[in-house]
């Protein structure tokens, strides 16, 4: 980039930056016959919610259903990262990968994740219980080395934290000469405003509050750090100057509803033009904690691509 990524904060300040975080990528491969739907966040959020209880009900407790003195369910501090599948029906010895992002204080509980992982192959996955091994487990992202290969652990690094996000986002932008920067889902998103799902790309602004407003929100209620993030401030005009966009009704089973349900949902991918110094940073913390609701199930989830408004 031509500018120079703006900071957001320093670790002497101890802010929301310092947020700890595991990001794992776990591959599996199924000893039984499988099929799971079109987008498998629930069916991961669910397998995951009973292999947690079955490992340590008290890590249970404080990832998948945390609440506050009142019993006040409380934002969950972890996520899927997991793609719409093209292949729906698994034989045995087929493989599938999926992400899992621990936030917070769920990094110190990552030996009983793992556990919990362990139990799961014998749980099963999905409506049928299919069993499956786990293969590997590893961290990808700014730390890249496995924790778990065929029955065997390695040791675990201490977990990043989002203030490393940002010194890697900084590398990875150098000096290329880029205006703009091109989003593309690689989850459906849902996001509300007002109440409502949105049915086209959010502004500039409403993207960086809505991460700003995520990461501040975990660090209050999963973390020891004492300061929250600044606002977001655009030094100039970024604005959407692309946008291929789908507004679909994902077909998702509600437990609470004990029925099918329509579930409305943002895909595809949009391009924004301007202020590249204060926006990236921002996105690079989204990369990490998700955007929107639903990220527990898969939902939120983006990468993004520099490039220049000539191109």
């Amino acid at each position: 980039m031509q500018e120079e990524i703006t900071e957001l904060g320093s670790s002497s300040a101890q802010n929301a930056l310092l947020l700890p975080f595991y990001r794992l990528k776990i591959a599996i491969r199924f000893t039984q016959r499988s099929e799971l739907p079109q987008f498998a966040g629930s069916t991961l959020h669910g397998g995951f919610g009973h292999a947690l209880m079955a490992a340590d009900e008290n890590t249970f407790a404080s990832v998948f259903d945390p609440t506050d003195t009142a019993g006040t369910k409380l934002i969950k501090p972890y996520l899927f990262e997991v793609s719409p599948l093209i292949k729906r029906q698994f034989e045995p010895g087929d493989t599938w990968q999926f992400g899992l992002t621990l936030l917070g204080n769920a990094t110190a509980s990552l030996p009983q994740i793992v556990a919990a992982l362990l139990i799961w192959q014998e749980l099963g996955l999905g409506s049928a219980r299919a069993k499956f091994n786990i293969e590997t487990i590893s961290l990808i992202g700014i730390q890249s080395r496995g924790i778990y290969a065929y029955k065997r652990q390695y040791q675990v690094p201490l977990p990043s934290t989002l203030e490393d996000q940002l010194l890697h986002a900084q590398q990875r932008a150098g000096n290329e000469p880029a205006d703009c920067v091109w989003i593309e889902c690689t989850s459906p998103w849902h996001v509300k405003e007002k109440g409502v799902a949105i049915e086209h790309a959010p502004a500039a602004c409403k993207l960086m509050n809505l991460i700003h407003g995520r990461i501040n929100t975990l660090a209050q209620l999963h973390s020891s750090v004492s300061m929250p993030l600044a606002e977001p401030v655009l030094d100039r005009e970024t604005k959407l100057i692309k946008e291929f966009t789908t507004f679909d009704k994902l077909p998702r089973f509600s437990k609470s509803n004990a029925r099918k349900i329509h579930f409305p949902t943002l895909n595809g991918q949009w391009c924004y033009q301007g202020d590249m110094a204060n926006f990236i940073p921002w996105l690079a913390l989204g990369e990490i904690v998700g955007v929107g609701n639903k990220t527990t199930f898969g939902f939120g989830q983006f990468k993004w691509s520099l490039a220049c408004s000539e191109s």
